[in-house]
């Protein structure tokens, strides 16, 4: 008897949500037909006529009537790929449609696992589709190209050769990177705190450059921590905007401070915001002993007489944009004191950054056999580089 064809794929490829462009992956023996089923192309031509990765416009033409442009691109005989309008509706009716002629959806994690290099660039590529920012898109992009796994091979090298003052400089850079890598998917946290009217929702406002938190010169304002979502310099922050610390009867405020506590206590970085035409005595108050690796922002300095406040203080204006600038370069200076240039190899996992550190920490005990082990392990399963996809070879 013959053996069955496996069965043919769609993968979407794009993260859900909202998005200019939806990409979809259609793969197996039957891709030309299926395909072929629903679309037709602008030029008149079919699915098996299109050359060899061209790009071909058309529409996708479903049973119920429905239509949608799309942009068809041959990468082999059993591998398609589709590109339709972002977000959920117009992916999934493609998807739905090829499903009723039996593909069979699959998830774009085993998707890439069988298309990459091995986990590191498998997992590099995952965390690519959840970049937020261009240039962490770019540090990504250079570890999808290999320089995490070239950085451990080169330890890995030092090791054996017996170069072990080399091989533990080599990770404790790597190490060191990790601080950034672990943000390159989830932005680093920054809480806005101080007392009440200080302008801290103000300075959240002109950071990110609209209004996401409401302004007014009352007291408990803010009750609840507000996160606003922003980039400075390239790099993803969360801005928590928290309520005013200060002591209050009011239920609802208490818990608006707790919260600001709770805030502050698992952020990356405060800011502690004072108001400027109170001077520097403010500097002596118990928020301000209670932070003390917050920056400090003298925050309304268009009302206060005077600049006679100490060097570190950054002194702004949420009102006229003064000094704003000078804020972001301290917030920055302090997240990501040493940026990866690049093709620097950055880890951007707590697994990762694990399995260093207990290399990390062999090659101090002179564990040879031990620090092998652990890097061997976040390389292991490395596929022959000709599996790499063309354009990242």
């Amino acid at each position: 008897m013959p053996r069955p064809l496996p069965p043919t794929t769609v993968t979407q490829l794009t993260p859900d949500g909202r998005g200019a462009v939806a990409t979809l992956s259609v793969s197996g023996p039957e891709s030309l037909e299926l395909v072929g089923q629903f679309f037709v192309a602008a030029s008149g031509k079919s699915s098996r006529q299109q050359g060899m990765n061209a790009i071909s416009f058309g529409r996708w033409s479903q049973p119920n009537g429905i239509t949608e442009d799309v942009v068809v691109v041959r990468r082999s005989d059993d591998d398609i790929e589709i590109s339709c309008h972002g977000g959920l509706a117009a992916a999934s009716a493609i998807i739905g449609s090829l499903e009723s002629l039996g593909a069979k959806r699959i998830d774009s994690t085993p998707w890439i696992a069988a298309r990459t290099y091995g986990p590191l660039e498998a997992d590099a590529w995952i965390a690519l589709s959840r970049a937020k920012t261009e240039r962490v898109a770019g540090i990504l992009l250079d570890q999808l190209r290999g320089a995490l796994r070239r950085a451990i091979g080169k330890v890995l090298s030092l090791v054996q050769a017996g170069d072990l003052d080399t091989a533990h400089s080599h990770l404790d850079q790597l190490i060191r990177h990790g601080s950034v890598g672990l943000h390159l998917t989830t932005p680093w946290r920054v809480a806005i705190v101080g007392e009440p009217n200080v302008g801290k929702s103000s300075l959240v406002n002109r950071l990110v450059g609209f209004d996401r938190s409401i302004v007014f010169d009352r007291p408990g304002t803010t009750r609840d921590v507000l996160t606003a979502s922003t980039a400075f310099d390239g790099w993803p922050v969360d801005l928590l905007d928290t309520a005013g610390l200060r002591d209050s009867e009011d239920d609802i405020e208490q818990e608006g401070v707790r919260r600001a506590q709770k805030a502050r206590g698992s952020a990356d970085l405060a800011i502690l915001v004072l108001d400027a035409q109170l001077g520097p005595a403010q500097l002596a108050s118990e928020h301000a002993r209670n932070i003390p690796n917050a920056i400090i922002v003298a925050n309304k300095q268009d009302l206060a007489s005077g600049n006679d406040w100490p060097e570190h203080v950054v002194r702004t204006s949420a009102m006229t944009g003064e000094g704003i600038a000078s804020l972001i370069v301290a917030i920055m200076d302090r997240l990501v004191p040493e940026p990866p240039r690049a093709d620097d190899p950055v880890p951007w996992t707590k697994p990762q950054l694990t399995v260093l550190r207990l290399a990390f920490s062999a090659v101090e005990d002179v564990d040879l056999v031990r620090c092998q082990r652990c890097l061997q392990d976040l390389v292991a399963s490395a596929r022959d580089v000709s599996s790499l996809p063309s354009e990242l070879t």
